[in-house]
């Protein structure tokens, strides 16, 4: 089977949506992060609504959500460090 062409979506609000390869190939890293830092941020109760499955091979991240997610996973990192 062919592979979707859909990289990103936008939804009514203007929000970028990009699949988890988007998300890889523009932060430079490994798809395995990528898989693994999703698997995290899912359960995090106010991420449940930033994600879209489309389809058996097209799941979508909402961008802005996951630059926050970032965000807060370095905050808390920093915060562990110096205690």
């Amino acid at each position: 089977m062919g592979r979707s062409l859909l990289q990103t979506k936008t939804d009514v609000t203007g929000a970028l949506y990009v699949q988890p390869k988007h998300i890889a190939d523009s932060f430079s890293i490994s798809r395995t992060t990528v898989w693994r830092l999703l698997k995290a941020m899912k359960q995090i109760p106010k991420y449940k609504k930033s994600f879209l499955d489309l389809g058996w091979q097209l799941k979508l991240v909402k961008l802005s959500d996951f630059e926050k997610f970032l965000q807060e996973q370095e905050h808390e990192y920093l915060k562990k460090a110096k205690g």
